[in-house]
Parts: C-alpha cells; sequence; structure tokens
C-alpha cells in the first residue's frame, strides 16, 4: 500500500482524529503523520479533512505520498515505523 505523509500548518484534533481512522499511521508530531492506504493523495487529504465536502475549516495543509528515498534525524519509532512498511514503497 502506498505511504502518504500529512503535513498540517497548525494542530488539528479533528484532522488527528480522522488520521487515527486509519489502521496504520503514525504520528510524529501534532502537525506530522505518515498513513499506509490503498488511495490516492486527493482521497487521503479528503479523507483527513484538509480538502472535499467535509472538510475541517481550520485545517490546513498538504499531503504527500512518500517514496522509497527519505532522509533526516527523527524519533526511532518514526524510522521502525517506516521499516514495517518497506514493503508499500
Amino acid at each position: 500500500m502506498p505511504i502518504f505523509g500529512i503535513i498540517l500548518r497548525e494542530p488539528s484534533p479533528h484532522v488527528k482524529n480522522r488520521v487515527a481512522e486509519y489502521s496504520e499511521y503514525y504520528e510524529l508530531s501534532p502537525t506530522f503523520f505518515v498513513v499506509s492506504h490503498k488511495d490516492v493523495a486527493d482521497g487521503v487529504s479528503a479523507r483527513v479533512g484538509i480538502t472535499g465536502d467535509n472538510r475541517v475549516p481550520e485545517a490546513s495543509g498538504v499531503v504527500f505520498q512518500l517514496h522509497s528515498d527519505y532522509a533526516g534525524h527523527t524519533l526511532k519509532t518514526l524510522w521502525d515505523w517506516l521499516d514495517r512498511h518497506e514493503s508499500d514503497f
């Protein structure tokens, strides 16, 4: 399944609740999540409330589909989550 990064400008408890409806997600911070789901970026954006008819009014952010290249320095738990989903890339 594809992996998507969800980046919010500001934290949104409503968007966070919608992200938590995904069976496979990881929260790095109140403004950054990754999810694994058979969808496209536009579908994920609408499902979490960034765009679409059921948009969360205060939500502002973007959704990117991630591929096998990523880098950085952060919590080991994010790297572990990405490792478990390596076959999704």
